[in-house]
């Protein structure tokens, strides 16, 4: 309109790039998901590389990791932008711990299963147990118990390390020999009984084999 114009004042915000890297023992891993809210998401590439670029200053973010089959986790994955920046994940391959529990080579129910930290288990009609998630490199022994029954390994321990873990145990019933033994109707006591395999025992008071 013909006045003088006195004053442009711009407000400048500065933009910055976000990037990360995911690798698993040292290697890129690639296929990864990226969660970033705000700031989109995307996956990472071969070179276990991703990055969102042009982001304002001051944008508050919060960065997640997720792979079948893997626990993925980063000290830097939330914050405040203020420069470039550059998150680092490691990722941590998980794996099964599974179980199968027979009788005669038929599944058993019920059997008690005690992974220690891993926790406790019990069989259902499939004779199976497992535990899933279990990170890499994982020491474990698992147990077994079942009133009635004993097992070929009541046992069984190993260290997870580039795969599933598949373990059997196997059950025998047990089973109870029981006697009397009278004179005339009366218990008689003192009596040796040989057992054979089962050892041999003497008869109480009352008569009666303590197998």
């Amino acid at each position: 309109d013909g006045s003088d114009v006195l004053n442009l004042d711009f407000q400048a915000t500065a933009l910055f790039d976000v990037s990360g890297t995911i690798s698993h023992k040292g290697a890129p891993l690639e296929g990864v998901t990226i969660e970033a809210g705000a700031l989109g998401n995307t996956r990472t590439d071969s070179r276990g590389q991703f990055q969102f670029e042009q982001v304002e200053e001051g944008t508050h973010y919060q960065i997640t990791a997720s792979k079948e089959g893997y626990a993925i986790k980063s000290n830097l994955g939330s914050g405040v932008i203020t420069s470039d920046l550059a998150v680092p994940f490691a990722a941590t391959q998980l794996f099964a711990i599974r179980g199968l529990v027979t009788h005669k080579g038929r599944p058993l129910t019920g059997v008690s299963i005690d992974g220690g930290e891993l926790g406790f288990r019990t069989t259902g009609g499939d004779g199976s147990f497992s535990y899933e998630g279990v990170a890499e490199d994982t020491k474990f022994q698992v147990g077994v118990s079942k009133e009635g029954f004993i097992f070929s390994s009541d046992t069984d321990s190993g260290e997870l390390s580039g795969a599933d873990q598949s373990l059997h145990f196997a059950a025998r019933q047990l089973f109870t020999i029981s006697g009397q033994i009278t004179n005339r109707g009366v218990p008689l006591s003192g009596v040796e009984v040989d057992g054979g395999a089962l050892g041999k025992t003497t008869t109480g008071a009352d008569g009666i084999l303590p197998f």
